[in-house]
């Protein structure tokens, strides 16, 4: 039997929680349970939280923590609250769509898996939501043939913690973890988890349908200050380190642009600025579909280029290339 958990943590999100647990009730086929662990929060996100769990008394489990413990220790605390053996994380400020569920588990049925026992990650593509209601979407599906590792590494595969199996996060170590490990990294260290979840999986399975929505620039991994890029640098570091009897010469070549790329970013000098165009130049045609070389132009350009670009020419772009993919 599929006991499909769906995990929100959340904190200080009144404005978006209502919509997150909504678009989880209106669910084509409901999940087993709705696990909310609330942060501590400040605003009104608990109230909001406490409505919809008296509305579904049976379905909703609400949890609060009487301190703040932050985003990690938070993500691992509720790992310990679920009951099911298929898991959807959902971030407070995001969304799933409507078919998630129903088609993540048509597919566990499909392929006959027991999310007890088999390690599995159930990818479906995902959305990008901009702040003006714009959608794009992260087509993982076309990224189903390449290494998973390989993608991961350029941003190719971004299945947003959607439609894992309860045996494979047993077998994984935790965000906190990670952090505490390599402190250095940052919020990154859900990155790097990426790649420990991907390798553990025994199969992965790509179903060509919208799970996960992912709202761009709110929360606090978003903003790309001096410190995020020390973090994503020091990511790229510790990754190069840990798997690097996994990659080729391409992959170490990529890696060196992200560093050079991140190096500029927190010092803008002309001689980084040279050594990060020298590698982006040298990895043409080493980039992946959803993390194109034009998309890797911010590492180049003043912020408000970039910004400019990437709400008002990029999503064209995505839109135009989908269009075209699909004919």
């Amino acid at each position: 039997m599929i006991k499909h958990s769906v995990l929100v943590v959340t904190y200080n999100q009144e404005d978006f929680i209502q919509e997150t647990i909504s678009s989880l009730l209106n669910q084509s086929e409901m999940p087993y349970e709705i696990i909310i662990l609330d942060d501590c929060s400040t605003d009104r996100n608990w109230d909001i939280i406490l409505q919809n769990q008296k509305k579904h008394p049976d379905l909703i489990k609400a949890v609060r923590n009487e301190v703040n413990l932050g985003l990690f220790p938070n993500v691992k605390k509720i790992r310990d609250l679920y009951t099911g053996n298929v898991v959807s994380f959902c971030a407070g400020d995001d969304l799933l769509e409507p078919d998630t569920i129903r088609d993540i588990n048509k597919k566990i049925i499909q392929e006959d898996l027991d999310g007890e026992k088999d390690r599995f990650i159930i990818v479906t593509n995902s959305v990008h939501l901009y702040p003006d209601g714009t959608r794009t979407i992260w087509n993982n599906y076309i990224e189903r043939n390449v290494a998973p590792i390989k993608t991961r590494l350029r941003y190719g595969l971004s299945y947003r913690a959607v439609g894992l199996s309860r045996a494979l996060l047993k077998s994984t170590i935790t965000d906190q973890e990670y952090a505490e490990q390599n402190p250095e990294v940052g919020y990154t260290a859900d990155f790097l988890k990426g790649f420990d979840e991907i390798l553990k999986a025994d199969r992965m399975f790509f179903i060509n349908t919208n799970g996960g929505v992912y709202r761009l620039n709110v929360g606090v991994t978003s903003a790309k200050t001096d410190k995020k890029w020390r973090e994503h640098q020091a990511a790229y570091k510790a990754i190069r380190e840990i798997y690097k009897n996994k990659f080729d010469a391409k992959d170490q070549l990529f890696i060196d642009f992200i560093i050079a790329g991140d190096q500029y970013k927190i010092e803008p000098t002309v001689g980084n600025w040279i050594k990060a165009t020298y590698y982006f130049i040298m990895n043409t045609g080493n980039f992946s579909y959803n993390n194109p070389m034009v998309r890797n132009l911010h590492y180049l350009m003043p912020y408000k280029v970039v910004e400019w670009l990437k709400f008002n020419v990029y999503p064209v772009f995505l839109k135009w290339r989908n269009a075209v993919s699909s004919k």
